[in-house]
């Protein structure tokens, strides 16, 4: 079935619940990530390099991109690179970032509604927690959901197969909101509604060619295409 025919019979208000990535979607955690990497870069004996493009790291996990930016410097040390962001993370540069706007109206509007509402990230769960709870976000939700660091719990899919399994949810009841083809292809891989968030990260083009169910510009309009009558 195509995108149109989908929108056409998909009604968001049916959903139970609603699956929220964080970086990109809840918060705007660009200036954390870049003070994290940027720290990273320069412990390790570089200096940045200002020509270097580095907004692929908004969206994955960092074991994802601290490899290839660390090969732009010819260094192979990755799990040293991995061990600064995290560090650097950690003692404070996760906070250095601010909610969207309208973001907590969704969430009380979702949650008001008796809608359950969830944390899915790739963010470790313990930072994530960090992170919502410092914003006033967390007792919006029921869960939060991350990865774990053993690494079982890298890949946002397998995030939301534990989520779902651990809630007696399926993805038929669920709606995903994410701002990159990560959310959206995990979303799908779930059986999930994918809803991509134009106010983050991800480009339309990138979004609706990995999954998604329709774009937003602002989750006012979520809201509004939730509570439709």
């Amino acid at each position: 079935m195509n995108r149109a025919n989908l929108q056409s019979i998909v009604k968001l208000s049916a959903c139970q619940a609603f699956l929220f990535d964080l970086d990109g979607t809840l918060t705007d955690s660009e200036p954390g990530m870049m003070a994290s990497l940027d720290y990273l870069v320069r412990q390790l004996g570089h200096t940045p390099d200002p020509e270097f493009n580095i907004r692929f790291v908004l969206g994955p996990p960092a074991e994802e991109w601290i490899r290839r930016v660390l090969g732009h410097y010819g260094d192979t040390r990755y799990e040293e690179g991995v061990e600064l962001y995290r560090r650097h993370q950690s003692e404070g540069a996760v906070l250095l970032n601010s909610v969207y706007p309208q973001i907590p109206e969704l969430l009380g509007a979702l949650q008001s509604s008796g809608k359950r509402l969830f944390v899915a990230t790739a963010k470790r769960t313990a930072i994530a927690e960090r992170v919502v709870s410092h914003f006033g976000l967390r007792r919006y939700f029921d869960g939060v959901y991350g990865s774990t660091p053993d690494g079982s719990r890298n890949n946002k899919a397998v995030v939301i197969a534990d989520l779902l399994r651990q809630q007696g949810l399926t993805g038929a009841q669920c709606a995903m909101i994410g701002d990159r083809s990560y959310d959206m292809r995990a979303a799908s891989e779930n059986g999930l509604i994918a809803l991509g968030a134009l106010w983050g990260y991800g480009s339309e083009v990138e979004l609706s060619e990995h999954g998604a169910w329709k774009c937003f510009h602002t989750p006012q309009e979520i809201a509004q295409e939730v509570f439709a009558r």
